[in-house]
């Protein structure tokens, strides 16, 4: 009887080493997801401001047909972002954002420009939109090394070979500090 006794308690404990152990692996890889959807949010934010970088290039005194053209070419850019892997998704908005700096560096030369409403109204939407980047960068690294430690630690361990998971790589975005010069 005491045989017995000990062979149920010890399927039970181990069945609820298992399930504990699959659904805390479960909720960090959702954690993951969720941070993910997070930065696509608030990169869009930064897409969203580039029209408004296509209306202060129009508005500026030595006005260019290129820095237009270059304005609108990260609006289309962006447009195909939302569909591609993390890492080529990262690589797509680091080269927008290195074309953002190149022009709102030209525009700022203009002291008409740095003086129109639009263009420090611009200035200051583009420095919100850059931290909450970062953070939402930081939020998603975070939760891609828990989700990685959690592949790598026994008894989760399992679960991911069990299930072919693999690491997931940290996003390196870059961002647009208050001067204009890419920061990773």
């Amino acid at each position: 009887m005491t045989l017995l006794a000990i062979i149920i308690l010890s399927v039970i404990l181990l069945s609820l080493v298992i399930g504990a152990s699959y659904n805390s692996f479960v909720h960090r890889k959702n954690a993951m997801l969720y941070a993910y959807h997070g930065l696509e949010t608030m990169l869009q934010k930064r897409h969203d401001l580039l029209p408004k970088l296509a209306e202060v290039v129009q508005t500026s005194a030595y006005f260019e047909e290129q820095l237009l053209e270059r304005t609108n070419q990260l609006m289309l850019a962006q447009k195909e972002i939302k569909s591609l892997p993390a890492p080529e998704m990262a690589r797509k908005e680091n080269e927008i954002v290195r074309s953002m700096q190149q022009i709102t560096k030209e525009l700022s030369r203009d002291a008409g420009v740095r003086q129109h409403k639009s263009f420090m109204h611009l200035q200051r939407s583009i420095a919100d939109a850059e931290e909450q980047i970062a953070a939402a960068r930081r939020a998603y690294n975070a939760s891609v090394m828990e989700y990685n430690n959690a592949i790598e630690m026994f008894p989760t361990a399992v679960f991911a070979t069990l299930l072919q998971y693999k690491p997931e790589k940290p996003i390196e975005i870059a961002v647009l500090d208050a001067d204009y010069t890419v920061e990773n």
